[in-house]
C-alpha cells in the first residue's frame, strides 16, 4: 500500500546539516543532526493515500443527512405518476401543501412555488423527471440544499412502489435536519398515505 508522507519543511534547519563525504555522513555527524530540535524534516503523520482522498471529497461535499418512507399502491405507476405531474394538484393528496404551482410542463428544468402549511413559500427547481419512473425537486437553504426524491416501481398485477426521500447536503444539513427535518420525517407516511388513496380511487372508477 502506498502512503502519503505529510512534512513540515523548516529551511533554516539547511544551515546545521553537516556536508557528507562521499554519500554518507560519518556517525558523529549523523548523532549530532539526529539530536537537532530543527531537522529540515519533520513527520507530522503517514496516512494512506485512499483515506487522505476520501476525507478531502467528504469536506468538499459537506454533511448529507436523509431519510425515507415507502408503500405499496394497488394502482398502475402511470396513474401514480399522473398524481406527481399534477402539480397543482398536490394538497389534493398531500395535506401539508397548501398550494403549488409549476411554470410549464413538468419536465426536467422546470420550476415552481411550493406553499406549505404553517410555512412559507419555497421555490423549487425539478432537477430530474423520468415519466412513470420518478422526479427530483429541491430547493435551496443557507449553506444547504434540500431534495426530495420521489421513486416508483411497476409491481406485479398492477401495482406500484412508491418511496419518498428527503435529504439535505452542504455544511449547515445538521442544522436543517434538525428544525425542519425531523417535522418531515414524521409527515412522509402520511403523504404517501394520500398518494395511495387518490391512486387507488382513481382506478377503482
Amino acid at each position: 500500500m502506498k502512503y502519503l508522507l505529510l512534512c513540515q519543511i523548516q529551511p533554516a534547519a539547511f544551515a546545521d546539516m553537516p556536508e557528507a563525504e562521499g554519500n554518507k555522513m560519518n556517525n558523529s555527524d549523523r548523532s549530532k543532526f539526529d539530536k537537532s530540535p530543527t531537522r529540515p524534516f519533520s513527520i507530522l503523520k503517514s496516512t494512506p493515500i485512499k483515506q487522505y482522498q476520501a476525507k478531502s471529497k467528504i469536506e468538499k461535499t459537506g454533511t448529507i443527512m436523509n431519510f425515507e418512507a415507502s408503500t405499496q399502491i394497488n394502482a398502475p405507476i402511470a396513474t401514480v405518476f399522473s398524481l406527481y405531474a399534477d402539480v397543482p394538484g398536490w394538497p389534493t393528496w398531500d395535506s401539508d401543501v397548501k398550494q403549488a404551482t409549476l411554470d410549464g410542463p413538468f419536465v426536467s428544468g422546470a420550476r415552481g412555488v411550493i406553499f406549505p402549511n404553517g410555512g412559507p413559500k419555497s421555490e423549487i427547481v425539478f432537477t430530474e423527471v423520468v415519466k412513470n419512473k420518478n422526479f427530483v425537486a429541491q430547493c435551496k437553504l443557507p449553506l444547504c440544499v434540500m431534495r426530495f426524491e420521489h421513486e416508483l416501481v411497476e409491481g406485479q398485477s398492477g401495482t406500484t412502489s412508491a418511496t419518498h426521500r428527503v435529504i439535505f447536503s452542504g455544511l449547515l444539513a445538521p442544522v436543517f435536519g434538525r428544525l425542519i427535518g425531523s417535522g418531515m420525517r414524521k409527515t412522509l407516511p402520511h403523504a404517501l398515505a394520500g398518494l395511495k388513496r387518490a391512486a387507488e380511487s382513481t382506478t377503482s372508477k
